[in-house]
């Protein structure tokens, strides 16, 4: 009886220890998902204006930039990084807050990555606007959709940018 009970203590404690090792390798497999949007994409929006993403790595490989630009509006930048084994980013926003998220891997479907909502910087009161989610779908190796929630107020409205890769 003894030699069964250290038997599946051995058969438990292998099989946790090998799920903790396969999920913390999901926020390595999103970020290297995400290097593979090296380059400029242009997105048309609902107004007919066009915007552009560029995306670079940098940091010595510890950072992805990702810059969106308009004619319209100013640039922002977030930045995506791994912290320990957590998919991680940081967006700067145009209206002047820093809002930080955590990527959910909830499957091994990296065709999606989901950004939830952490912490927030530099906002001044807490009905002021930010950004509360992020959802990438990677289409192809040439189109992906942004879905930005912005939250204002307790209303949430979502903003897309389908985008094609520019050659």
């Amino acid at each position: 009886m003894k030699k069964l009970t250290i038997i599946i203590t051995i058969i438990l404690f292998s099989m946790v220890s090998t799920n903790v090792a396969y999920s913390s390798d999901k926020g390595k497999k999103g970020f290297d998902k995400l290097k593979s949007l090296v380059g400029t994409w242009s997105s048309k929006m609902p107004d007919g204006s066009e915007t552009t993403i560029t995306y670079k790595i940098v940091s010595n490989g510890s950072v992805i930039m990702e810059n969106i630009s308009s004619k319209e509006d100013d640039n922002m930048i977030t930045m995506y990084h791994l912290d320990d084994n957590n998919l991680m980013m940081t967006h700067y926003c145009s209206i002047g807050n820093q809002p930080r998220m955590k990527a959910e891997v909830n499957n091994d479907n990296f065709n999606e990555l989901h950004f939830r909502f952490v912490d927030i910087t530099n906002l001044k009161n807490k009905d002021d606007g930010y950004m509360s989610n992020l959802d990438i779908k990677f289409l192809d190796n040439d189109h992906l959709i942004h879905n930005w929630t912005f939250t204002k107020d307790g209303k949430n409205t979502v903003h897309t940018f389908n985008a094609e890769k520019l050659k």
